[in-house]
């Protein structure tokens, strides 16, 4: 098996959190938690290998609390539990009762075990690994156990949040031997997660699909397509001037020339109770560059490099009125400010999309003015 290969890598910040179990290198070690490398890394592919896999072609692993879509946190949603990580959620939340059954989406070997995770800046975790049959006698949580799956091309499929004790003897015994199984079968059930968000059960599913370089790729992009049918929406627009943030209306025309544009973003969906981070912003200038976030597809930029989360994301700033803009993602709070920069050569009018995974858009349109003021 060539995943995961272990490797020592440098020192990390411990901190904690609920959404992940977040420890220090050492902290791990101590436990008996190895770090990961994908395969990909080690040999120096950093291009973005795609899954072989059309869009909507997958069946979703588990069976929706709340009908027709129940997706929680996304892939490229803003994580933050303690005051030193914040990180891009790198997978998505399938929100479900305790003991749904978790069922395989893909043909893949199967693995098994805990893990926790080091952050290492820019919005990015370390993971750390213990196998299931060399986990006696460690101190892991039974909240952090996953299932895997590696498909023929070393896409792994991990389900984080499983109840170890829901597996039968046939499934650990496939396992141990680290069997090929099949799309369709009952991998084990949902654990009782025990917190709530927004008011509602959080039981859930993490579903991460990972390239073998360490690619996230979005599962609503490759899973059946739900129905959706509410777009998102641009709560407020601001406008960075020389230091200044100034709050702007739709159809403005603007007297100055901003350095940037913050938009305060959200998503909802039908029948769906959890507030969301929109996956695509656009920046559509008439004169000059477009400019666009989409992680629709998966976790990176056009020219595939990976983004940096406080390029995306606002950190802290001072609002028109003294108020502090300050993105904030965890189970009680929802707050998205996304940057998206100006080149001093843009002029005239200017057209800012957001965009959810089933196509439903919002528009706000402003003016920039014609001289480089």
């Amino acid at each position: 098996m060539k995943f995961p290969i272990f490797v020592l890598l440098a020192a990390f910040c411990m901190t904690s959190s609920a959404d992940v179990l977040i420890l220090s290198r050492e902290s791990a070690l101590k436990i008996g938690y190895k770090p990961v490398v994908y395969e990909g890394l080690l040999s120096k592919v950093t291009k973005v290998i795609e899954p072989g896999y059309s869009q909507h072609q997958l069946n979703w692993p588990i069976q929706f609390e709340n009908g027709l879509n129940s997706v929680g946190n996304l892939m490229a949603q803003f994580q933050s539990y303690g005051p030193f990580s914040s990180y891009f959620h790198g997978g998505c939340d399938l929100v479900a009762r305790r003991g749904e059954s978790l069922i395989a989406p893909i043909s893949g070997k199967i693995e098994a075990g805990y893990y926790s995770y080091s952050d290492i800046g820019d919005g990015y975790m370390q993971k750390y690994w213990i196998p299931l049959f060399e986990s006696e006698g460690h101190s892991v949580q039974k909240e952090y156990f996953e299932v895997a799956l590696t498909d023929q091309n070393g896409f792994r499929f991990e389900f984080h949040h499983v109840d170890r004790d829901s597996l039968t003897p046939e499934i650990l015994s496939h396992i141990k031997a680290n069997d090929f199984i099949s799309a369709g079968t009952i991998l084990g059930q949902v654990i009782d997660w025990g917190y709530f968000m927004n008011g509602s059960p959080y039981n859930h599913i993490h579903y991460n699909i990972v390239s073998p370089n360490g690619y996230n790729f979005n599962c609503q992009w490759y899973s059946a397509k739900i129905l959706d049918t509410v777009s998102p929406m641009i709560a407020s627009v601001y406008a960075v001037v020389e230091n200044n943030v100034i709050e702007v209306s739709n159809n403005e025309r603007l007297s100055q020339r901003p350095s940037e544009f913050i938009l305060d973003i959200f998503d909802r969906k039908d029948r769906n109770p959890f507030i969301l981070q929109p996956h695509f912003v656009e920046y559509r200038p008439q004169s000059g560059k477009t400019f666009t976030w989409d992680f629709r597809k998966g976790l990176f930029n056009e020219d595939g490099s990976k983004p940096k989360i406080f390029d995306l994301f606002v950190r802290s700033l001072r609002g028109p009125n003294g108020e502090i803009l300050r993105t904030a993602g965890n189970y009680n709070e929802f707050q998205f400010y996304v940057r998206i920069p100006v080149e001093e050569k843009d002029r005239g009018p200017f057209t800012l999309t957001v965009m959810d995974s089933a196509g439903n858009q919002t528009h706000f349109s402003g003016f920039l003015p014609d001289s480089r003021n």
